[in-house]
């Protein structure tokens, strides 16, 4: 019983002794100091914690103003942790002080910490300035600020005695606090507004919910330098940073000298540790007057679904307005909105130059982007790897070439998938849609339309390409490239202007025109141009379909309706090309070639799929279908033929209505860039249950002659043979795209 009775009694003695969390107040009206404006009231709250001894207090900020001020080599900040887990909060529903008939952003914009800036000399120097907070004791991910607005402030940190690179409101020097819900705004100090947001060296910071606005960062530069370190947010030394649902806008930057970038989000990683830095879930990034993320050194980035929007609209950024990035490591920018950016030399949605990245824009939209040089919505240029896929690349400009895409040697590989380019212009020397100088580009599955390449200035041999303009090998495969213009009598290539080796395959290359030769295709390298229909275009002098200057070799393809100013509708050329099995107007000599109406379904409404009685049904040659090496189909088979269309079906069909030639086993496949499908009754790319349903309309009916396209078996009546034919097709293809 005694044991029981001390046991007890030492138990009662630890839970009186045992600290515990505890909630701080704090109100700007404490004074330790004697120098008001919330000077040390919250350094008092956390040398009570610290005594607490106890992990995890609330400092709980009452609205006010907290500034924080410097004596000599002592600095005051407002809010510094001291290496203890605390969170910095506003009030909060729930607390005893909380008035919730206050607007919901009350708390958090009249709780205000205020670091120091002051200026002297006009203006020209800085003096007595500290960070309004200070993380520089290893704080981690636990130490939390939340719902504060932050002003001005000064990035030093005396702990490492960092090099003094202009104001920042919080200082996280080998630190990784948590910040959340946090404003961060323009200083009020009647001289100098100057402010950074956050510094971060050696830091894991979360940056979230946050909106950081007007903060206006003067640089005074040296020539050549590309980063300054007055940026918004600035990033450096081995930090791995993830800025997650916020809206960082209407920055001011500065350069007085007027000869580097400043950027809106910049970093500068240590070339000998892996960093990184993660834009996520819905930030905005918009009307800064600088560029949006600038960086280098060694840091993986990853931007995912969020907006960069109208930002360098000053006119002062040498490259991008949007993301500009030279570091090693992975890229990846997906799922973002890049609209209305300005620069005065390359790639104002995108500016990538770095020798090691692997590279991955996917499911992005650019619009709207303008460059003085090269690439408005994307440059590229030493990549690794380059992936583009899923992408809307529409209304960029770039004065020189690759309106839509830039793409410079040094790059080992780069493919552009599933993306739909349209209405981007160049003014002088062209590839309105793209411009490719690496080997062995592959574009697969895009559509590529009302692109232009402009010559206002009438200077000879410029606006080339006004599609595509290539000075270097490339695979074109699966694209429809339609309504694209190269404006002069020297330009070329209304569709494709193609310097090295090209291959073409499964393509719709219809109504491009140029003010020169070669509407559709201006082929100054050997080309392969396989199962494609290249019709209607346009070319004031020669070559309204092609104009050829090399070896070109033309299989299964159609040339039907293009016209000419003065030579060759279908073909104008230095050198004949090598053609068979073809469908040409006016006809070519070559085995297996016809001349005859190809029997598009409605050439005037852009349906260039062949119909029913087309002579193009079962007329080319199985042994000319290229390889697949860009696995249509994702078996990973890149060396079977080709198995689809540009519609997605099979391409080897054997339509039961149609004599095969004798150019291979049967199923024979089609002339042209589409395989003719019977069980497509409606004609939509896809055999569903539309095509049922007409197929059940005509059930049982004989004598019908073609009963709407449902006799599948051509014997004049549907039955059990047609619906057989039917189902072995169902689901066949894509609706496009």
């Amino acid at each position: 019983m005694r044991r029981i009775v001390l046991l007890s009694l030492v138990l009662l003695f630890t839970m009186a002794t045992t600290s515990v969390a505890q909630t701080i107040d704090v109100y700007s009206t404490d004074d330790p100091y004697g120098l008001g404006q919330g000077v040390g009231a919250i350094e008092v709250a956390v040398n009570e914690a610290i005594a607490n001894e106890e992990p995890n207090d609330i400092i709980r900020i009452h609205p006010g103003i907290y500034k924080g001020r410097r004596f000599g080599s002592i600095y005051r900040y407002a809010l510094d942790p001291m290496g203890q887990t605390l969170t910095f909060r506003s009030l909060q529903p729930g607390d005893p002080a909380y008035d919730p008939n206050h607007d919901p952003n009350y708390y958090v914009e009249n709780t205000i910490i205020h670091g120091l800036v002051r200026y002297y000399d006009s203006g020209l120097y800085c003096s007595d300035m500290v960070a309004g907070a200070n993380f520089a004791h290893g704080e981690g991910p636990d130490c939390r600020v939340e719902g504060l607005t932050f002003v001005s402030g000064f990035m030093q940190s005396p702990a490492n005695d960092r090099i003094d690179y202009g104001p920042a409101a919080i200082v996280c020097d080998g630190a990784s606090p948590t910040i959340t819900n946090c404003k961060f705004t323009g200083g009020t100090d009647p001289i100098c507004y100057d402010t950074r947001a956050v510094y971060l060296y050696d830091s894991n910071t979360t940056i979230e919910d946050c909106t950081i606005s007007i903060a206006r960062l003067y640089h005074y530069s040296i020539p050549g330098d590309e980063n300054p370190h007055r940026s918004a947010i600035r990033i450096e030394g081995s930090s791995n940073v993830t800025i997650k649902h916020s809206n960082i806008s209407n920055n001011m930057t500065y350069d007085f000298s007027a000869t580097v970038v400043v950027n809106t989000i910049s970093f500068d990683m240590d070339e000998y540790s892996t960093g990184s830095l993660t834009i996520d879930d819905n930030c905005i990034i918009s009307e800064n007057l600088g560029v949006g993320l600038s960086g280098k050194g060694n840091c993986d980035v990853t931007i995912t679904n969020s907006i960069f929007d109208e930002n360098g609209q000053d006119g002062i950024d040498i490259y991008a307005g949007a993301i500009r990035l030279r570091n090693s490591g992975q890229i990846r920018i997906t799922d973002c909105k890049i609209r209305g950016h300005n620069s005065l030399l390359h790639g104002a949605g995108i500016y990538i130059d770095s020798n090691t990245a692997n590279l991955l824009i996917e499911n992005c939209e650019l619009t709207d982007n303008n460059c003085t040089s090269l690439g408005g919505a994307i440059y590229i240029q030493n990549c690794a790897a380059a992936d583009i896929n899923g992408c809307i690349i529409s209304g960029n400009k770039a004065r020189n070439t690759g309106a839509g895409i830039y793409l410079l040697a040094g790059t080992e590989s780069v493919s552009i998938r599933n993306c739909e380019i349209s209405n981007n212009i160049t003014t002088r020397y062209g590839g309105g849609g793209i411009y490719n100088c690496v080997a062995g580009t592959t574009i697969t599955n895009c559509t590529i339309t009302e692109n232009q390449a402009l010559n206002p200035n009438s200077i000879a041999g410029h606006s080339c390409g006004g599609g595509i303009l290539s000075a270097n090998d490339i695979n074109i495969i699966n694209c429809r490239i339609m309504g694209n213009y190269a404006e002069s009598s020297s330009g070329y290539g209304g569709g494709i202007y193609s310097i090295g080796d090209a291959d073409i395959i499964n393509c719709q290359i219809t109504g491009n025109s140029t003010g020169g030769r070669g509407g559709g295709i201006f082929d100054a390298g050997p080309d392969r141009i396989i199962n494609s229909t290249i019709a209607n275009n346009y070319a004031s002098l020669d070559g309204g379909g092609a104009y050829i200057c090399d070896t070109t070799v033309v299989t299964n393809s159609i040339f039907w309706g293009n016209y000419a100013g003065q030579d060759g509708n279908q073909f104008g050329s230095f050198n004949n090309p090598s053609i068979s099995y073809s469908d040409i107007q006016d006809g070519w000599s070559g085995t297996g070639n016809i001349d005859a109406d190809p029997c598009f379904i409605d050439a005037d409404t852009n349906d260039f799929h062949i119909g029913q009685n087309s002579p193009c049904i079962d007329a080319g040659d199985n042994n000319s279908v290229a390889i697949d090496y860009a696995d249509l189909d994702g078996d990973n088979d890149i060396n079977e033929p080709t198995p689809m269309d540009l519609d997605g079906f099979g391409r080897f069909i054997d339509d039961l209505c149609t004599t095969d030639t004798d150019s291979g086993i049967a199923p024979i496949v089609d002339m042209g860039a589409y395989e003719f499908l019977r069980s497509n009754i409606n004609h939509d790319n896809a055999v569903n249950f539309t095509d049922y349903a007409e197929l059940a309309l005509q059930w049982l009916k004989t004598g019908c002659g073609q009963c709407n396209g449902a006799d599948l078996t051509c014997d004049g009546q549907v039955d059990w043979a047609d619906l057989q034919e039917f189902t072995e097709n169902w689901l066949e293809g894509q609706l496009w795209p």
